[in-house]
Order: structure tokens, then C-alpha cells, then sequence
């Protein structure tokens, strides 16, 4: 993903705003991009306002204490903390003075999932699916046991935040969510030991929003439905089609859909585009009841 970012800064003709750097075994060095031999070398010369780091999510304590003489405001990768005692950890260090931490769910990003965000707020009578059913079979012999043993957290979070993202009611809606948890043989998924069968909805007046997962098959992250007798669907989820429309997916940047326009938010530091801490707590509990776990 750094490479990635780095090729959407500088397509969007961004390069005077960004330096990056690759982790070395020891620190952050260098990667012929920049003039400094280290990271704290270039951050002391201010010689730029953002920084991309690509590391793995259980280094960003140790980046953010490294780095907080420089900067008081961080922007990390879904979902941002693996368990509550991460988020503890982080939410600490936001309660000292100006600083921030802001978390990225770059789907949200995507023209695709920009244009149903306009259609679910303009459609009086409106059904969505959200379906997260992972490539189980591709699974066995998964390197990361605990990444495995969340697989909901770390790997469907994204489709599971544009729910959340695309309709605000249902963090704050006091109606009870419908359906039930329907387990089946955990032996058919021995890594999933709670509900491997996921079904839960909510009613919300004259928008009904499904999420649903099988993991004892193969599946894909796919989102479709019903606006004002219209079907539509987002498979993938880079593409909208309905009856009527289609929109493309718009690899303009030259790597993924909508970096472009992350980095020019980060660019700007309009932070409104991007997830509060306390959202992704939200947000994990929420997980958490759907998955079982």
C-alpha cells in the first residue's frame, strides 16, 4: 500500500506535499524518494506536512511515540486497533493535548459507493444487502491465527463500515435488530468457533438494511438491493449497476480506486472524510454481536 499511496501523490501532482519511507529491521530509512538517510532527520528539517507510513497495525504505538515530536495527528489503516486493549492504548494517548487520531475505510472513497451514498438519502422506499462471505477454501492455511480468529474485524470491517457509513441511523436507532444467529458444525470452519452462519437486520422505517455471511462457503464482498423499485448492486463493490445506470469503476489514480482523492483530503487535512476513534469502537462492538464473537 505505500507503494500505492506513492503513486497516487504523485499522479494527482502531489509530491512536494509527501516523503515516504520504508521500515528497515531497526527504523525507518530511506527509500531514494527522499534526501535524508532517516525519517527523524527529514521530520527535524520540516521539509514536508504528511508522512506515509506503511506498517503493520500492531507497530503504530511504537510509530505515534517515535513520531508525536513532530506531529500531534495520525491517520491509520482500518480498523485501526485489533482488540479493546489497543484501542485503550490509543485512546490514551488522544487524551493529551491536540491530539488526534483518524482512520481510514478507503471504500468509502469510491465513486461507486459515493453514488449510493447520494441514492440512499434521496430514495423514500429503500432494501440493501451487505454480504461479507470470505473465500473460506482459500483459508486452511492462513499464516496469521489471530487475524484468522477475527476475520470479520480485520478483513470484512470495510464492507461491514459502509452499512454503518451509508446509513448513520443504525448506530443510533433504539429499535432492536431482527434475525438470528444460526450456527452451524463448527468442525465445517474449525477457526470460526462462534456463528458461522451470520444473519441480522434492521428496520429503520422505510429503509431496511440486511447484513448476512455464510462462512462455510465460498463467497464475495458484494452490496445490492431495492431503491423506489429499482434493483441495484455493487459486485464488486468498486462497480454500481442498476436497471438504468452503471457506473465503472474509475482506476484514474493508476493503482486503486479513490486514492487519488485520499491523498488530496490528507493533503488538505479536511478530516471529515475519514473515521473517528470512537467511531471504530462503535463500530468493533457492533462487529463483535454480528460475528459472535
Amino acid at each position: 500500500m505505500g507503494f500505492a499511496y506513492q503513486q497516487a501523490v504523485y499522479g494527482a501532482g502531489l509530491s512536494h506535499k509527501f516523503e515516504f519511507y520504508k521500515r528497515s529491521k531497526s527504523s525507518y530509512s530511506n527509500d531514494t524518494y527522499g534526501p535524508w538517510d532517516c525519517l527523524d532527520d527529514g521530520l527535524a528539517n520540516q521539509f514536508y506536512d504528511s508522512i506515509v507510513l506503511a506498517i503493520p497495525s500492531d507497530q503504530y504505538l511504537s510509530a505515534m511515540k517515535r513520531l508525536e515530536t513532530y506531529t500531534k495527528c495520525f491517520l491509520l489503516e482500518k480498523p485501526g486497533f485489533a482488540s479493546l486493549e489497543d484501542f485503550e492504548l490509543l485512546n490514551e494517548w488522544c487524551n493529551h493535548s491536540n491530539r488526534k487520531i483518524f482512520v481510514l475505510f478507503n471504500r468509502r472513497f469510491f465513486s461507486s459507493v459515493r453514488h449510493l451514498k447520494k441514492l440512499v438519502m434521496n430514495t423514500d422506499k429503500l432494501y440493501a444487502r451487505f454480504c461479507f462471505d470470505d473465500r473460506i477454501s482459500f483459508l486452511s492455511d492462513y499464516p496469521r491465527p489471530n487475524e484468522l480468529r477475527h476475520w470479520v474485524w480485520f478483513n470484512s470491517a470495510h464492507v461491514i463500515d459502509l452499512m454503518f457509513w451509508l446509513f448513520d441511523g443504525l448506530f443510533d436507532s433504539q429499535s432492536e435488530t431482527q434475525g438470528s444467529l444460526t450456527p452451524i458444525d463448527a468442525a465445517q470452519v474449525p477457526w470460526h468457533k462462534g456463528a458461522t452462519i451470520m444473519r441480522q437486520q434492521w428496520d429503520l422505517g422505510d429503509q431496511q438494511v440486511l447484513v448476512e455471511a455464510d462462512w462455510s462457503r465460498d463467497g464475495s464482498w458484494c452490496i445490492n438491493g431495492n431503491a423506489d423499485g429499482e434493483e441495484f448492486t455493487l459486485s464488486p463493490i468498486e462497480e454500481f449497476r442498476s436497471e438504468k445506470f452503471t457506473l465503472k469503476p474509475d482506476f484514474s489514480d493508476g493503482v486503486k480506486p479513490g486514492l487519488k482523492e485520499i491523498v488530496e483530503s490528507i493533503a488538505i487535512a479536511d478530516t471529515t472524510q475519514f473515521a473517528s476513534l470512537e467511531y471504530c469502537r462503535k463500530l468493533y462492538d457492533q462487529i463483535c454481536k454480528i460475528a459472535h464473537y
